[in-house]
């Protein structure tokens, strides 16, 4: 096993550590914003726990060196776009970050969904941890939605109009969720062919994500009583 230290693979540990990737998920998502004064290398740090969260991950579910190195070698090139990404006229630069994030998000939510769905009582932690997964496929349909973006102007809409807002980050990530929740305020608007499958996409995994996992905990928590 690829040896990490401690301070990450606590997170793995034991399923409070569910617990404790939820909150550092609802304040990178809800403090993002707001943080986002903090410049590059605030976003490098943050990037950096994140990755060095995921390989303490991969490292105690698989108990193997080799997927530990092939994500480790993925998690640097991940870094590296995402300082490259700030380069002027760097679309194509910023399009690999994002769709890198994209399969990063991927791998943690499959690393979590082992955790939860290990053997043993289903409890708070767990619960936590399947909210946590619910909550990443949202930022990750976000990242697509800013790809799309980003390579084709105008593929959506605000309040029916071209709007510099659309470019926005938090804006793509508000209409992530709202589509995920299918909420649909309609004030965000895909015209794009690929963003309308997506948008469709998304929303029927907010529905059927929610009720198969419900009932994988329900039938789980019954299996351990007996």
């Amino acid at each position: 096993m690829a040896r990490l230290p401690r301070v990450f693979s606590v997170f793995w540990a034991s399923d409070s550590g569910l617990s404790l990737l939820n909150l550092f998920l609802i304040g990178l998502l809800f403090l993002a914003p707001a943080a986002t004064g903090a410049g590059l290398l605030g976003r490098f740090l943050l990037d950096g726990v994140f990755i060095l969260i995921l390989l303490a991950g991969v490292a105690v579910v698989t108990g193997a060196r080799g997927p530990t190195l092939v994500i480790g070698a993925f998690a640097v090139i991940q870094l590296i776009t995402q300082v490259l990404r700030h380069v002027p006229g760097g679309v194509a630069l910023e399009t690999l970050n994002l769709l890198s994030t994209v399969l990063f998000l991927a791998l943690m939510a499959a690393v979590v969904l082992i955790q939860v769905f290990r053997k043993g009582p289903i409890n708070l932690h767990r619960i936590q941890g399947a909210i946590a997964v619910y909550m990443m496929i949202g930022v990750m349909w976000g990242c697509l939605y800013q790809a799309i973006q980003l390579n084709s102007p105008g593929a959506f809409l605000v309040l029916g109009l071209p709007s510099d807002s659309a470019t926005r980050p938090e804006t793509l990530f508000y209409f992530s969720f709202v589509t995920l929740t299918t909420v649909g305020f309609g004030d965000v608007t895909p015209v794009h062919p690929l963003a309308r499958s997506l948008a469709m996409m998304e929303a029927l995994t907010g529905q059927l994500f929610p009720a198969i996992l419900i009932a994988r905990l329900v039938a789980m928590s019954i299996a351990s009583r007996k």
